[in-house]
């Protein structure tokens, strides 16, 4: 029972209450970041299983021969004619 004599009691500032507090707030957002990246890795994992690197090398082959048929857009690349 409070305030028996024999027990001892601790009392708890407000800095200390505080304290407690964010540190339980940290931890569940530490918890909830590492949950994201969790999810996130596995997402990757996924999207790399299913990837086909052939399709992607014969569309960045074909980006690539499309951009060498085409006049330079920077102006800098552009013979000058005063």
């Amino acid at each position: 029972m409070p305030g028996d004599p024999g027990e001892l009691q601790t009392p708890v500032s407000t800095s200390q209450m505080f304290a407690e507090q964010m540190e339980s707030k940290l931890d569940a957002l530490s918890q909830s970041y590492l949950r994201l990246l969790n999810s996130d890795f596995h997402h990757h994992q996924e999207y790399l299983r299913v990837t086909n690197l052939d399709t992607i090398r014969r569309e960045v082959a074909q980006v690539q021969k499309d951009l060498e048929g085409q006049a330079p857009k920077v102006p800098g690349d552009q013979p000058q004619t005063h």
